[in-house]
């Protein structure tokens, strides 16, 4: 047997060699997987896998780094050689006594004699290399690296090439097989938005929204910004001043993090830990300015341009000043939580400098990103919809993903994608935050700051702090937020909403959710909420990880955020906020509820219809609204459970909810749900746009229920309420004023208050009549909604409200109803091979009311409580069986329907005859006998001499007891004498004598069902020396065992065949070229 050898890693799962030699594991709470963690020596705490071949490459695994000191968090990456497998990290979890407590990632076993290729390329020059992948992917105008790997695919670990590329305006990276060079992969390269003296510098910054901002290290130190005015309708820049007492890099200047470096009379913006490029200016140099007569970067023809071109003021001082205070804020913290000094080769946490591109529109003008090396920042579009990308929000959160590929290397796809591009917007708000602890200055008192840094209990939709990219936005809207992620249109708010193949920034929202639940919810300021994302980060977030694996890091955090309450407590409350937003750790105490909820504008609801209602013992609801007490049902109460299963309030508009669901479970277990709502008013948020706006009808009825319009072109008729059945198509009158016109009809399926092309029931349809139908679709759930109806031109969706030319518009309020259908049960069924039926569970429910099922088949007493009971056996063939479906209700009504069907199994076919291929009188049975307890009975072939199918029948009314044994004896027709000696020179070969007995009597002769004895056996030849033929004769028996044969009628069937092609036993209903089968029916009592 091979040695195997185990292979760890966290994404797809392969292994050396080929197929079958691999095995997968898990090894999150998977202790039995741990002991094949075989390192060599504890000091190293890595090994490489044992090879006694030579020129063979070896499979090893590099230890990257180890976070934690009490609890240690060990990052592997496997390699071949020297070259790395890619998305092959894991980690590994050690107590203080180097004992593995935990393991993230996925184990692989592989046999260890299987070769690995190493193909002829990987032996190129460099050079080589990439001229023959810029040939392959016609990248001449890029700039192209190539990195030698190995990649798990299909049970194989496939050599493979890393390519980047980058172009004057993108970068992709590749993945290619290194034999074809064909491409297996390629992603966006981009994470994002797409001995002289340091002084303290300054300067004007801001934008339109924002005002003019004047950085300064103490008041009235930059004296030009505080006097410059745009023009005389634009208010004069107003000062920022920021000091932080005790930070760690700048505290030379007390905090202040706009720190410059000055030479003679010029000041260069970079610093240890920041360095800013004008990439407008000069591609590659640190930007500077002259600053013989004082330390602050104004230059007012400068100032003047960039904002009449970007409506903001100096990217340049913005990037500056905000890069300095994100890295002076993480270096503090950093020390805080690890209490060492950053050194990126030995393992603890990793500072380099930040580089900055500003003004970089490479990538796009409203980007910003972070390649690897730089952050690069667009200037924005000219002040329409974005500013310079230097805000705040912007360089906290591009430079978080410098912070985090220096640390955990988290991807920029998949789920590690989302948590990296969450951890990024997480530290745009705990920047604010850091910056309104430690910020002074008039610009703190202004409107807009005030604005930006808004964070009431009460305020919700309003408040901007919780707000991604409001301050680099034209309009007063966010980028993505973190109260209800989902009000961006695309972000989820719960886990159980993440599809494969969704945008990283969409799969954030929840990780976002987490961290505002954790502050709201749970008490945590923002810099603690923060410090436990950072330190899990650090710790143990790696390439490849996944959602839950973010949970279980940032549990495993717990420890250090004691003083917060105490460790189980703090473990608790993170525990409870990762499972309302449905992140369910592989260490969580919490048992999940599986349920479904919603919230239809002012009406919550939810479905406890997953769970069966006989095995709950009790239901705790709390709505997480205060004007709403929690709802409790016991089954000690004597009341009926289904008003509970499916239950809906209507509340406020205007709240943010949280729905906790507890259920305990008869047998004492405790399940817990949670989910998060924003309520709103049952109308739309907005009208779309016209232009112009026309009005073509003022009278309209829907269903025969008559409207009428006011003479103007949006409209919402909210006063009453129209019932629409979902099962019905329904009509819109409109008059005959918009025959030739175009109408459009959208419903509010989501109840989010917008209507998008999605939810269009009739599209742009040229009207012949004044009356358009629609129907309603499957997707929209019963009670209130919106409908809108278009009148005039194409309706399209330019802007969120619509847009149409020459229109008019009109919301009506509807209430959907899918009348319930009465239970009825039912059920189709198909025969099969063997005796077996499939059953299909046909019946009308309400799923909602806890159907169950109780199918009784009419055979032996073989019963079922499943739905759809799959693939039934029956006993007998040739019978009919009543199959009788029950289905009740258990939702307190004990309301029932049943069904009775007569199901007919056949006798199965079990043909066995000469193909027509061959030659049923070549070579046939002619004469064939019984014996058993000394009796002997002959029968000649029924036929004369053979039949054209090679088959007969025959019935012998003999009756058998159980205990004897049947001997059956043949002779076959008369052959050749040479081919009678070919017959027997072979016999396992070229000759098969077969009996079988359809011991269960279901018509099929099957293997276990034959003669036991050698077939190679009872074969001889009777030969004439007058006709110069010869017979074969050959012999088997069959023991008649009381405990295997069933009495009754049977058949036994004798098969002669030549070169047989089926394993013995198996042939019983198989076709043949040369031979013959005999089928005698008899009777066992």
């Amino acid at each position: 047997m091979n040695k195997l050898t185990a292979l760890f890693v966290s994404g797809v799962v392969c292994a050396v060699g080929s197929a079958q030699a691999a095995q997968q594991h898990s090894l999150a709470n998977q202790s039995q997987n741990w002991p094949l963690l075989k390192f060599q020596s504890s000091t190293s705490e890595g090994f490489q896998i044992a090879d006694t071949r030579s020129n063979t490459p070896k499979l090893r695994y590099e230890l990257l780094d180890t976070k934690g000191t009490k609890k240690r968090f060990l990052h592997y990456q496997v390699y071949v050689d020297q070259w790395p497998v890619l998305d092959s990290r894991f980690v590994v979890i050690k107590d203080e006594q180097g004992n593995i407590t935990q393991g993230l990632g996925q184990i692989i076993v592989a046999e260890q004699s299987e070769q690995i290729t190493v193909p002829k390329r990987f032996q190129l020059s460099d050079s080589a290399l990439e001229q023959q992948v810029i040939s392959q992917l016609q990248l001449d105008d890029a700039n192209v690296s190539v990195q030698r790997a190995y990649q798990l695919v299909f049970d194989k670990l496939k050599p493979v090439l890393q390519v980047r590329a980058t172009h004057a305006d993108k970068i992709h990276q590749y993945v290619l097989d290194a034999l074809t060079l064909k491409t297996l992969k390629r992603e966006n390269g981009l994470n994002g938005l797409a001995g002289d003296t340091l002084v303290a510098g300054g300067g004007i910054g801001g934008n339109e929204k924002l005002g003019g901002i004047c950085y300064s290290p103490s008041p009235n130190s930059m004296t030009n910004c505080l006097q410059y005015q745009y023009d005389s309708f634009t208010d004069k820049p107003q000062e920022l001043v920021f000091n932080a007492a005790g930070s760690a890099i700048f505290s030379e200047f007390s905090g202040y993090p706009f720190v410059v470096t000055k030479s003679g009379d010029t000041c260069y913006l970079e610093n240890p830990y920041v360095q800013t490029i004008d990439y407008m200016s000069n591609q590659t140099d640190t930007a500077s300015y002259n600053c013989a007569t004082g330390n602050e970067n104004f230059d007012k023809n400068a100032i003047d341009d960039s904002y009449t071109s970007y409506f903001s003021y100096s990217g340049v001082n913005d990037a500056h000043f905000n890069g300095g205070l994100v890295m002076q804020y993480y270096h503090t913290l950093l020390k805080e939580l690890f209490n060492q000094d950053p050194n990126c080769q030995s393992g603890s946490y990793c500072l380099r400098q930040l580089k900055q591109k500003v003004g970089n529109n490479s990538f796009g003008n409203v980007q910003a990103s972070w390649d690897n090396e730089f952050v690069n920042y667009g200037t924005g579009n000219y002040g329409a919809t974005h500013y310079y990308h230097t805000t705040l929000s912007i360089v906290a959160h591009e430079a978080s993903h410098a912070i985090t590929y220096w640390n955990s290397g988290l991807g920029a796809n998949g789920q590690d994608g989302a948590i990296n591009e969450a951890f990024s917007d997480m530290a745009s708000v705990a920047l604010l935050d850091y910056l309104t602890l430690h910020a002074s200055g008039n610009f703190t008192t202004t409107t807009p700051y005030l604005d930006w840094t808004r964070d009431d209990n009460g305020g919700y939709g309003a408040n901007r702090k919780w707000w991604y990219g409001w301050d680099v936005l034209y309009q007063s809207s966010g980028t993505r937020f973190f109260e209800m992620p989902s009000w961006d249109g695309k972000s989820i708010d719960h886990f159980k909403d993440y599809e494969a193949g969704q945008s990283i920034y969409a799969t954030a929202g929840v990780l976002r959710k987490a961290f505002y639940e954790l502050v709201k919810r749970q008490g945590w300021s923002i810099q603690d909420t923060f410090k436990l994302f950072l330190k899990a980060n650090v710790n143990c977030f790696f390439t490849g990880a996944k959602i839950e694996d973010a949970g279980y890091c940032l549990l495993e955090q717990a420890d250090s955020f004691a003083h917060l309450s105490n460790a189980q407590e703090v473990r608790k409350q993170i525990d409870e906020t990762l499972h309302s937003v449905g992140i369910v750790a592989q260490t969580s105490d919490l048992t999940t509820l599986e349920f479904g909820s919603d919230i239809k504008y002012d009406t919550m609801g939810y479905d406890l219809s997953a769970t069966q209602a006989d095995d709950i013992e009790s239901i705790s609801v709390d709505w997480g609204d205060s004007d709403i007490g929690t709802e409790t049902w016991q089954r000690s109460s004597g009341t009926a459970i289904y008003p509970f299963l499916f239950r809906e309030k209507q509340v406020q508009p205007g709240k943010l909810l949280r729905l906790n669901l507890q259920v305990q479970k008869t047998n004492g277990e405790v399940l817990h749900g949670f989910n998060h709502f924003f309520s709103r008013e049952v109308k739309a948020s907005c009208g779309p746009q016209f232009s112009p706006a026309t009005v073509h009808t003022t009278s309209v009825a829907i269903n025969g229920q008559q409207f009428t319009l006011a003479d103007q072109a949006y409209q919402s008729l909210l006063d009453n309420t129209i019932t629409l059945n979902s099962n019905n198509q329904h009509n819109i009158d409109l008059g005959d004023g918009v025959i030739n016109k175009k109408v459009t009809v959208l419903v509010d399926v989501d109840r989010n208050g917008i209507f998008s092309a999605e939810e269009m029931l009739v599209d742009n349809q040229t009207m012949n009549t004044g009356t358009v139908a629609f129907s309603l679709p499957d997707a929209l759930s019963d009670g209130v909604s919106l409908l809108r109806v278009a009148v005039g031109t194409d309706y399209a969706f330019y802007d969120t409200c619509g847009y149409a030319r020459g229109a008019q518009a009109f919301d009506v309020k509807v209430n959907i109803e899918t009348p319930e259908l009465p239970l009825s049960a039912d059920f189709g069924y198909e025969v099969l091979e063997g005796n077996q039926v499939q059953f299909t569970n046909t019946s009308t429910v309400n799923s909602s009311r806890q159907p169950s099922y109780f199918w009784q088949f009419g055979d032996a007493g073989k019963t079922s409580t499943n739905e759809n009971p799959g693939v039934i056996t029956y006993s007998q063939a040739g019978k009919s069986y009543d199959v009788k479906l029950t289905v009740t209700y258990n939702d307190g009504t004990n309301t029932s329907d049943e069904i009775t069907k007569t199901v007919v199994v056949p006798v199965p076919s079990c043909t066995s005859q000469v193909m027509s291929e061959g030659d049923p009188s070549a070579f046939y049975i002619d004469k064939l006998s019984i014996r058993t307890g000394g009796l002997s009975y002959s029968f000649d072939n029924p036929a004369s001499g053979y039949t054209t199918q090679g088959y007969d029948e025959f019935n012998t009314n003999l009756r058998f007891n159980t205990g004897n044994e049947l001997n059956i004896d043949i002779h076959s027709n008369e052959i050749a004498w040479s081919t009678a000696n070919w017959y027997l020179r072979d016999v396992n070969d070229r000759l098969r004598f077969t009996i079988w007995l359809d011991k269960n009597q279901n018509g099929i002769f099957e293997a276990g069902e034959n003669n036991q004895s050698n077939p190679t056996w009872n074969y001889a030849k009777t030969c004439s020396y007058v006709t110069g033929k010869c017979r074969i004769k050959a012999s088997q028996s069959l023991p008649l065992n009381a405990s295997e044969v069933e009495s009754g009628d049977t058949v036994l069937r004798a098969k002669l065949e030549e070169l047989p092609s089926y394993t013995l036993g198996s042939d019983g209903c198989k076709d043949f070229r040369y031979g013959e089968v005999t089928d005698l029916k008899l009777f066992i009592q």
